[in-house]
């Protein structure tokens, strides 16, 4: 049986080489993008090149009920998922002290709260299948990024 791999923010830099990847490694790939339509398509594309198959799935991580339908469209697509790379990540820069909370509470419920409530969406799949998740992460989860405080808040969250 193909292994199934969804991957978050699929579509561009660290995401799309990750997919491409997974993809090049035999996995059939769920391409998740919230803003990047154009690119996760040339990501699927390029995925179906390499004889695996691909589908492509908008969500705002931000929104409970769109990381229900994401993991409800991968569960409809294969009924399986062997990896979760939770790669999307908002990337905005402000100083502490100038943030207001919208902005604060939207970094965290992109970069935190989304993969949390991705994991316990695709449990019981990732169980059947003996998954593995991935949370990808940068330095900003080790040495705080004063210009931009919520998102290393966010990522050293994620580390644990």
């Amino acid at each position: 049986m193909t292994k199934v791999a969804l991957v978050t923010g699929g579509a561009v830099r660290v995401g799309r080489a990750v997919s491409l990847g997974l993809a090049e490694a035999g996995y059939d790939v769920a391409i998740h993008y919230h803003s990047s339509r154009g690119p996760a398509r040339e990501v699927a594309r390029r995925v179906e090149e390499l004889g695996r198959r691909a589908i492509v799935v908008p969500a705002d991580l931000a929104e409970p009920g769109d990381i229900r339908r994401l993991a409800d469209a991968v569960e409809e697509a294969w009924g399986r998922v062997d990896v979760l790379v939770n790669s999307a990540a908002s990337f905005e820069a402000g100083s502490l002290l100038d943030l207001d909370v919208e902005e604060w509470d939207r970094v965290m419920a992109v970069n935190l709260r989304g993969p949390f409530l991705l994991v316990q969406a695709l449990a019981p799949l990732l169980r059947n299948a003996g998954g593995s998740v991935v949370n990808v992460l940068d330095l900003s989860a080790w040495q705080p990024w004063t210009g931009r405080p919520h998102h290393a808040v966010s990522k050293a969250g994620l580390l644990h």
